[in-house]
């Protein structure tokens, strides 16, 4: 499914699919993404099971109940979703939003480990008291960076993450980065996804695209 590109990443005769490419990157790479999820279905659909549009392996639901609504995905638990891309180095592109004024959080995640449950996660608290905040979650979560961006509810965010060794960083809407650059827990894993709200507020993901 082709949607508009996000204002701030292209013109706005520029295809979504396009508008994931990473700046730099020639345009002999341009084919389909090594990995894209618009969640394109039925209301109610189940994340877990679902192929993305493009990718070697299907989305697993690991807890909650992420599933698909109005063409997003959508979880109002602290549910986690995860896909295999196959590979350990890469930048992600995700599109978030939440229609809770009150602040409510979306959480990208990367590196997961499906053995421990470990991973790295990009929490966008959206409305009052907005952050970006990068965590390690080892069974517990410690904060790695912050950033206090202002972050309207009913309002596309993105969130472009790039995984290179041991260094994560991390923007929200083309500002804010946020980087680390002892990121060794879980560096070989190549499983990404996302993570509810803990406080029951409804979280959207309009897709994750990772570029060739």
């Amino acid at each position: 499914m082709v949607r508009p590109a996000p204002a701030h990443l292209s013109g706005a005769d520029m295809s979504y699919d396009q508008a994931l490419l990473v700046p730099g990157v020639d345009a002999a790479n341009s084919g389909p993404p090594a990995f894209l999820a618009n969640f394109t279905g039925s209301n109610g659909t189940t994340l877990n099971g679902l192929s993305p549009d493009s990718g070697p392996n299907a989305l697993v639901v690991r807890s909650g109940a992420w599933t698909i609504q109005s063409n997003r995905a959508s979880c109002g638990t602290a549910g986690i979703f995860t896909a295999d891309i196959a590979r350990a180095n890469y930048t992600l592109t995700c599109v978030v939003r939440s229609s809770h004024g009150l602040g409510s959080g979306v959480q990208v995640i990367v590196r997961y480990d499906v053995t421990n449950g470990y991973f790295y996660q990009l929490y966008v608290n959206i409305g009052l008291g907005a952050f970006f905040r990068l965590y390690r979650n080892d069974g517990s979560s410690t904060l790695l960076a912050s950033a206090t961006p202002a972050l309207a509810t009913n309002t596309d965010h993105t969130v472009v993450v790039t995984c290179s060794g041991a260094t994560i960083t991390a923007t929200i809407n083309g500002g804010d980065q946020l980087q680390v650059t002892d990121a060794t827990m879980n560096q070989a894993e190549t499983h990404i996804g996302a993570r509810g709200d803990s406080n029951g507020n409804v979280c959207l993901i309009d897709s994750i695209s990772v570029p060739l």
